[in-house]
């Protein structure tokens, strides 16, 4: 992987990871600079916190755009396994990181699977696999309540019609498409 010029990547993560971070982060920066009086640096470096004790790496993320732009990292594994957390980091005008671990959590823990963000305060995580290897159907929202900055994980009774890993999303307003992946 060729590094874009001065971006440095620490060793020991995961560079695909450090990529989607610096990547987020850097659209966070640039979402927070149209609202701010001051604009914030163009680059900061985020260091993901443990989560539960662990180094958990994360396989997806989207974007909330709505209030103080924000980002919803899930479908993390662990060393023990996939977990269900999900870590929600913002960056303030000033360019430092903001962690803050949700109450919402994935109702499987999994990883593989793709996010969607549907509209400025929803974020969808749809399919992977989870802990037993068994693809998944589920389709988790997420929403963003702007006036609390606290994350939910909305009722629903979606699934995809077959459990599928490794697919993708995109969305246009609050229509999503799902296509692709692995299927069992």
């Amino acid at each position: 992987h060729k590094v874009p010029r001065g971006y440095h990547w620490s060793r020991g993560q995961p560079m695909r990871a450090q990529m989607l971070l610096l990547l987020a982060a850097t659209t966070l920066l640039a979402m927070s600079a149209s609202a701010a009086a001051t604009p914030p640096p163009r680059h900061t470096s985020c260091t993901q916190p443990l989560v539960g004790g662990a180094n958990v790496s994360f396989w997806t993320s989207a974007t909330f755009s709505a209030g103080n732009p924000a980002i919803l990292l899930g479908m993390g594994t662990a060393p023990a396994g996939h977990v269900p957390d999900t870590l929600l980091l913002s960056i303030s005008a000033n360019g430092s990181c903001v962690w803050q671990q949700t109450a919402a959590a994935l109702t499987d823990p999994r990883t593989s699977g793709c996010a969607v963000s549907i509209g400025p305060s929803r974020i969808m995580f749809a399919g992977g696999h989870n802990n037993s290897a068994n693809y998944v159907g589920t389709i988790d929202i997420f929403s963003l309540d702007t006036a609390t900055g606290e994350v939910s994980r909305e009722a629903s009774s979606i699934q995809l019609p077959v459990g599928r890993e490794l697919v993708g999303c995109a969305a246009v307003g609050d229509v999503v498409l799902i296509a692709g992946g692995k299927p069992p």
